[in-house]
């Protein structure tokens, strides 16, 4: 599979850069991170957050930041979809996209808030098992069904 390459670094090495440089910045708007887990593909769920209407919701209740585990076999699939996005519909959030992570914790615990005035945001999977034990970790879970 090829990686879209920026400055010879795969595009999600790039776009977790860009995130790191906003967080020094000082930016406090809400994150959101969904994760679809690395073995199966989940296009249903990534179909609904990369909805204008899905942005636009995320964006009236405070988030700037979206950030989404798509494992191998959806990432270009989603990369793809985002691009055609149009600005208006991207509705001023910053959208990282990535196949897999290491650090999945770390993900989460970008969603807890902080004393620095960024409130708490959330956290939607697939719930696999990762998930679930990660998320237990590092805050209270709440399940929701949701029924395809």
């Amino acid at each position: 599979m090829s990686q879209s390459m920026i400055n010879g670094l795969p595009d999600h090495i790039v776009q977790v850069g860009q995130w790191i440089d906003q967080e020094r910045q000082g930016r406090k708007g809400r994150c959101c991170f969904v994760t679809v887990g690395a073995t199966a593909s989940f296009r249903a769920l990534l179909s609904e957050i990369s909805t204008p209407q899905f942005l636009q919701t995320l964006q009236e209740n405070g988030y700037s930041n979206l950030r989404i585990q798509t494992g191998w076999d959806d990432w270009e699939w989603f990369c793809h979809r985002v691009q055609k996005l149009t600005y208006p519909e991207l509705h001023g959030l910053h959208i990282t996209t990535f196949p897999i992570t290491e650090t999945i914790k770390d993900e989460m615990l970008r969603t807890r808030g902080a004393l620095n005035g960024q409130l708490a945001g959330c956290v939607i999977g697939h719930c696999g098992m990762n998930t679930i034990n990660s998320l237990g970790e590092v805050c209270r879970l709440m399940p929701v069904a949701y029924a395809l």
